[in-house]
């Protein structure tokens, strides 16, 4: 069974405000902790394109494929994600540049979008799986609460981790949030995309 291990990229500013600072860090280092089912994560904050696309060209590495779970905890729209909040229409990372730039590079691996919309275009969805060549794609169709959605995230790494990073695991761990976190799921619009077998 593979294992799941986490490389999180998160935005360094959620609301532009200095007095808020949420961060799902903590929530990984709950994960990660020695115990039952501890999950290996590397956790590094993000706030421009130059920053996103080194760790990200680090994290495909072959020395780095046991953290087989990417999560991106950022804001979003509609195929696409921020690093700060903002109102602008065109997204900082658009969903086909993302998966330019994890082209061909994925393959036994799980990419999660923690954040809103990011799998509203079933087109763009289909493409990025076969670009990327990743195992699953996985996120948020709707907009979502960060809280709760943070929540959902870890559920969600750790049934991977219990399940395992594997096409058998993916099916489990979906069956498991639905029955477990069902009304998030629904709420929110949470999607896992597997790819087809080649």
């Amino acid at each position: 069974m593979a294992k799941a291990g986490v490389f999180c990229m998160e935005t360094g500013d959620w609301w532009g405000r200095l007095r808020d600072h949420n961060s799902v860090q903590p929530c990984l280092e709950l994960l990660s902790q020695p115990g039952y089912l501890p999950v290996p994560a590397v956790y590094r904050t993000v706030m421009t394109h130059t920053e996103f696309a080194k760790y990200l060209a680090e994290w495909v590495r072959p020395k780095n494929s046991q953290l087989n779970v990417l999560y991106l905890a950022f804001h979003g729209q509609t195929s696409g994600l921020d690093f700060v909040w903002t109102s602008r229409r065109t997204p900082d990372i658009s969903l086909a540049e993302l998966g330019d730039m994890l082209a061909r590079k994925c393959e036994g691996r799980v990419i999660h979008l923690g954040t809103c919309l990011g799998l509203r275009d079933p087109a763009e969805v289909a493409r990025f799986v076969k670009t990327t060549r990743c195992l699953a794609f996985s996120g948020y169709a709707k907009t979502v609460d960060w809280m709760k959605s943070a929540v959902l995230d870890m559920m969600y790494i750790h049934a991977l981790a219990d399940h395992g990073v594997t096409r058998r695991g993916l099916t489990e761990t979906r069956k498991e949030l639905e029955k477990d976190m069902g009304g998030l799921v629904k709420q929110f619009g949470f999607q896992i995309h597997v790819s087809p077998s080649r």
